[in-house]
């Protein structure tokens, strides 16, 4: 998918769009080796295109290019460590987005296989800062990015 495309097409509509730019294969498969995993195909595209973009507080967890993606909120490495610290995330997934102690949204991840597309999940995090049971909502991150970006 054109996911950079698509985007600006948003932007034009909506200014409140941002988009940060995309990152070298480098950085991504730094970040896939910090985390012990491979990033689905049609994610990674995601951020060689447009790196992270959201609107206000609210981002696709991506990775920034001139931020540190370890310590800054709206990286999926730093969301991802945040989440397997405090709320013991499994490590079959990654942080793509995180609703202020209440929720995330997951992204399927592999270990060793780059897979093509990458599910993401719904997971709400209980009183007790435990994760219930994910809930698959977007066969593929291009579901969710269209919806992600379009919704606002």
């Amino acid at each position: 998918m054109k996911y950079l495309e698509f985007a600006l097409n948003v932007k034009e509509k909506n200014k409140d769009l941002e988009i940060f730019g995309g990152v070298h294969i480098d950085e991504i498969k730094k970040t896939e080796k910090q985390l012990m995993i491979k990033f689905p195909n049609e994610y990674v595209s995601f951020l060689r295109q447009c790196g992270t973009c959201g609107y206000a507080d609210t981002f696709i967890s991506g990775l920034f290019l001139k931020w540190d993606n370890m310590e800054s909120r709206g990286s999926i490495l730093a969301d991802t460590i945040f989440a397997r610290k405090h709320h013991n995330l499994d490590k079959k997934y990654a942080v793509l987005e995180y609703a202020e102690d209440d929720n995330y949204y997951l992204l399927e991840v592999s270990s060793d296989i780059r897979q093509t597309k990458g599910k993401v999940f719904s997971v709400d995090i209980d009183f007790k800062s435990q994760l219930k049971a994910p809930n698959l909502v977007f066969e593929s991150f291009e579901e969710y990015f269209k919806f992600f970006i379009d919704s606002e």
